[in-house]
Parts: C-alpha cells; structure tokens; sequence
C-alpha cells in the first residue's frame, strides 16, 4: 500500500487498520486521499481492548492484532488520530466519534 501503485476509486475506506501503519501514517492517508476520486473515510478504533488497564488482557490483544513484525501494541487515542487528521488534512474533514470508533470522512473538493 505505501509503495504500489493505487488504482483510483470513487471512495476509499481504511477501517481498523491505520494503527498497523502508525510509522507512516501521514504518507497513507496522503497517498489515500490522492487516489480517492470523492472522499477518504477512516474509520478507527479509539477505545479497545488492546488499551486495558489489565496487562493479561492487553497482551492478548496485541498479540491477536500481530503482524510479520510481531504484536501490535500501539492503538490511537481519540486525541491522536484527531490530530494526526488535522495535521494532514487541516479542518476540512467531518470527524465524529461513533461509539467505539472515530470516523472522519475527507471529501475532495
């Protein structure tokens, strides 16, 4: 995804997902809305279980979320994919919290 070429799309989805890219995340997002011919929309977890106070609990999550690279640890916070968001896109993009999710939805102009 970061090194292909994209075909274009009328809408693009990334759900669940963004946090496996947390490295290059503004590069995706980016490459993304370039090739999304009406909007981006993310959709990403903001409360889960990989965030839990309880270690057990939390190891069991990353490690269900593991990749070639090994378990998943980081999750976004509400907070830091709304800054992330705003940091690639400014304040053009509709961003609400839908129960566990944040949802932003970045139409071209």
């Amino acid at each position: 995804v970061l090194h292909d070429d994209l075909p274009p799309a009328d809408f693009i989805v990334i759900q669940a997902a963004l946090y496996h890219f947390k490295d290059n995340a503004e590069e995706l997002l980016t490459r993304l809305s370039k090739r999304a011919r009406r909007a981006l929309v993310i959709s990403e977890p903001v409360s889960n279980i990989a965030q839990s106070r309880v270690p057990g609990i939390r190891m069991l999550a990353s490690w269900g979320a593991a990749t070639h690279r090994g378990p998943q640890v980081h999750r976004y916070s509400e907070c830091e994919l709304r800054d992330l968001i705003r940091c690639v896109f400014g304040d053009r993009p509709r961003v609400e919290r839908t129960g566990r999710d944040l949802l932003a939805v970045i139409e071209r102009s």
